[in-house]
């Protein structure tokens, strides 16, 4: 269904004392997004004081999963797979822009905060 290519991994020695670091990962769907026959999927999201998000999937495979906030700032993954189940839960930090990390607060966050992916348009 999807390819899932890594870049980097092994590479040198980092910040973290030598241990090694994935720098990239892309997923890449090997059909076309209305071609794929999803079952039905929900995304469930747990917002952290920190302002991470645990994104689980249940029910089916979640592909192009994409977070949006109305907060200043990006998330560390901005679109990624989840495969069903606990097992597969994703942490993605959200990083607010230096000039704005005073102006949202985590109310306004978990507010705005919105969770997509492909299987909502599909039907």
């Amino acid at each position: 269904l999807f390819l899932t290519t890594t870049d980097g991994a092994g590479v040198g020695a980092g910040a973290d004392g030598g241990k090694d670091h994935q720098y990239s990962v892309n997923e890449m769907l090997l059909a076309r997004p209305k071609d794929l026959d999803l079952p039905k999927t929900n995304v469930a999201v747990k917002v952290a004081e920190d302002f991470s998000v645990v994104v689980t999937a249940t029910g089916g495979l979640a592909v192009a999963t994409t977070l949006t906030s109305q907060c200043a700032g990006r998330f560390e993954s901005n679109t990624f797979a989840l495969l069903p189940g606990a097992a597969s839960s994703r942490t993605v930090r959200f990083l607010p822009f230096w000039e704005a990390a005073e102006q949202c607060d985590l109310a306004a966050f978990k507010a705005t905060l919105r969770v997509e992916h492909v299987h909502e348009y599909l039907w």
